[in-house]
């Protein structure tokens, strides 16, 4: 597997950053573009289920479906109140919820989500096909299952745009959030990219035969599309039926050979280079209802580092100032209420207290002087900087 990692690295981290040079010129334009740009990410609440819902009508995905949403966001909001009044460990299926929002027209741009724990050790650990020697063995996970990455969902008309990384900044955020918690986020991490043929031929050939009994309605049938299966897969007992019925080895020579050759490719390319790109590797695992390819990281080799700031940033009165980028994330209590946002910015440092813009202090809605926040600084590396702007 070293060759395989070797050769999906180079092939998916490799960038252009021409289009962004010719864009903004030099790197004074990029502080003033992020000073400008009317973006952030919060943590989801009901405010937000009309932005939503639209989104979701134009993209209905595993993760965002008009049906499941209220469910969604009720979870998320439930999540971020458990974590902030000091739980060490939350629930198995607690799922945060991150919605991109543009400031000045309220309107909802992305999405991005984490779920703690993926599987159930008491009915159906978290399974996926392992290569060995030349076959995919079906294989459980540890008695603690994985934090998984997903729901990435960016608007079609603001994908691979020059003037903000909506992507990143949507998928990174996760990171960020991971690393400011760390006595809670303390096992592996892990995202499932779809694989390159869709619908999946291993789907069609393996598990649309599968009947189970839905969640739902308690009858047993078939489901129609992967789509479907992939929004009540996380119920234990439909999880362990396809756990049962799927092969428990399968030679790869015996995989049809449209599979065979589009194995190690990644059907999301963005989704998976904006992982690659802060430390998650493929380490020979497959989701197993579609082969497509999972990566994983442990939290303490993320690209990112922690940095906790108790105090409120300061005002910025000289552009010069700013020669860092970072993410501002603000964990803020209204009415007992906990809610995150984060926004892209410039800052600088004045000792290690950091230096933040006008223009980020009313986005993140800080006050100047006011101890009522959890204000956290997560720099982006410098060598992330020109990634940061490809392929956004």
């Amino acid at each position: 597997m070293k060759d395989c990692k070797k050769r999906l690295n180079t092939k998916i981290v490799a960038t252009n950053v021409g289009p962004f040079r010719s864009h903004l010129g030099s790197s004074d334009g990029l502080e003033e573009l992020l000073i400008s740009a009317p973006y952030v990410v919060e943590s989801a609440t009901e405010q937000h289920l009309g932005g939503l819902t639209d989104l979701a009508r134009l993209l209905d995905t595993v993760h965002l479906n008009p049906e499941g949403l209220p469910n969604v966001v009720r979870r998320s909001r439930e999540a971020v109140q458990t974590l902030y009044q000091g739980a060490l460990k939350l629930p198995r299926d607690a799922t945060f919820m991150f919605v991109q929002r543009n400031l000045d027209t309220g309107s909802v741009v992305g999405t991005s989500g984490i779920v703690y724990e993926e599987g159930d050790p008491a009915e159906c650990p978290y399974w996926y096909y392992v290569r060995h020697r030349g076959t995919l063995v079906l294989t459980r996970h540890s008695e603690v299952g994985p934090t998984t990455f997903g729901g990435m969902v960016t608007h079609p008309d603001f994908r691979r745009r020059s003037d903000f990384p909506f992507g990143k900044f949507g998928s990174w955020v996760r990171a960020a959030f991971v690393i400011q918690n760390p006595a809670v986020f303390d096992r592996v991490l892990l995202s499932e990219i779809v694989p390159v043929l869709w619908p999946s031929p291993f789907w069609e050939h393996y598990g649309r035969p599968v009947e189970f009994q839905d969640p739902t309605t308690g009858e047993n049938r078939r489901a129609a599309s992967h789509h479907e299966i992939g929004k009540v897969l996380h119920v234990p007992a439909v999880a362990k039926r396809f756990s049962e019925v799927l092969p428990r080895e399968i030679p790869i020579s015996k995989l049809p050979e449209e599979i065979r050759g589009t194995l190690y490719e990644f059907g999301a390319k963005g989704a998976a280079q904006n992982l690659l790109q802060i430390g998650f590797v493929h380490r020979g695992s497959f989701y197993p209802i579609n082969l497509g390819l999972n990566l994983e990281a442990e939290p303490q080799d993320l690209l990112f580092y922690r940095t906790v700031i108790q105090e409120s940033p300061l005002r910025a009165t000289n552009l010069a100032d700013l020669n860092n980028i970072g993410m501002v994330m603000v964990v803020r209590k209204v009415d007992g209420e906990y809610s995150v946002r984060f926004a892209l910015s410039p800052y600088g440092l004045s000792g290690s207290q950091p230096l933040l813009p006008v223009q980020t202090l009313e986005k993140l809605e800080i006050v100047h002087g006011t101890r009522t926040h959890s204000v956290s600084m997560i720099p982006i590396p410098r060598r992330l900087l020109e990634r940061f702007w490809s392929s956004s």
